[in-house]
């Protein structure tokens, strides 16, 4: 099969699918789709092996011809936020949706009230997350648009 006929498959399929079937829901909580809304769903979903693969490729080769400086602060953003995870782990710090599981365990088991839930966890942890994760990525993002613009 060649790399043009691969690329049709999921539209040759679609199209030759009875009117009824190309517009039915399968649930009360989905909404029916037309015939090109379908045709769209299955050209997004049914993707090959070697579609992925070349995707990856073109986009990894893509990404190479940026400036080495933007490849630079990629790479330190991609360990840092590696690293701040460690960090957080290891230094004890809460995060809102890790945390929340545990604390929300205590809650319902009597534990813990909601009050002490929602203004001794919830409220200062989800402030430090928003200041914390917000800073962290402002700072990286700026620093590889800063160093593409700027050409150092």
């Amino acid at each position: 099969m060649s790399t043009e006929q691969r690329g049709r498959d999921t539209t040759e399929t679609i199209d030759t699918m009875p009117e009824a079937e190309t517009t039915a829901s399968y649930s009360s909580n989905v909404p029916e789709l037309s015939r090109g809304e379908r045709r769209e769903v299955a050209r997004r979903t049914r993707l090959s092996a070697i579609v992925v693969h070349e995707t990856v490729r073109e986009e990894g080769e893509r990404e190479l011809q940026r400036h080495p400086g933007a490849l630079a602060w990629s790479a330190l953003a991609a360990g840092l936020s590696m690293g701040f995870s460690l960090v957080v782990a290891l230094g004890g710090f809460a995060h809102i949706i890790a945390g929340s599981v545990d604390v929300l365990y205590l809650v319902n088991i009597g534990a813990v009230s909601w009050l002490t839930y929602l203004v001794g966890f919830m409220l200062p942890t989800l402030i430090g997350n928003i200041i914390g994760g917000v800073s962290l990525v402002a700072a990286l993002n700026f620093a590889q648009v800063a160093s593409e613009r700027l050409g150092t």
